[in-house]
């Protein structure tokens, strides 16, 4: 009985490091597809997922900014620019019809210049 125990333990214990193992490579997968990302143009479409993640479309191309560095609670609208470079998570939105420039990096989330 006690033996039976000891193998349904050590079943969870493989189970849940399985899970970890395969949970932080899937976000180091996905991570380095959006690094690849580059994009600069005027949002076709804005959606929020459940999460209240956005989803936008630009030139066509739908993007999911979960992985990018963006602070959630500035809301993207449409026809609003943004930018992303290739090999950086960092995403800069231009406000439409202003000149307000947003950007996000790690140590300041929100900066706003008036250009």
């Amino acid at each position: 009985m006690d033996l039976n125990n000891n193998y349904k333990s050590l079943l969870l214990v493989a189970v849940v490091v399985i899970l970890v193992f395969f949970s932080v490579y899937k976000r180091k997968t996905l991570s380095k597809n959006v690094n690849k990302w580059h994009f600069s143009g005027a949002v076709d479409n804005i959606r929020y997922d459940v999460k209240k993640y956005p989803w936008v479309t630009v030139d066509g191309y739908e993007y999911n900014l979960y992985y990018t560095i963006w602070d959630f609670n500035v809301k993207i609208g449409k026809g609003d620019t943004l930018i992303k470079q290739t090999d950086d998570l960092r995403i800069k939105l231009i406000r439409q019809g202003t000149h307000d420039t947003i950007s996000f990096n790690k140590r300041v989330m929100l900066s706003i210049n008036d250009q």
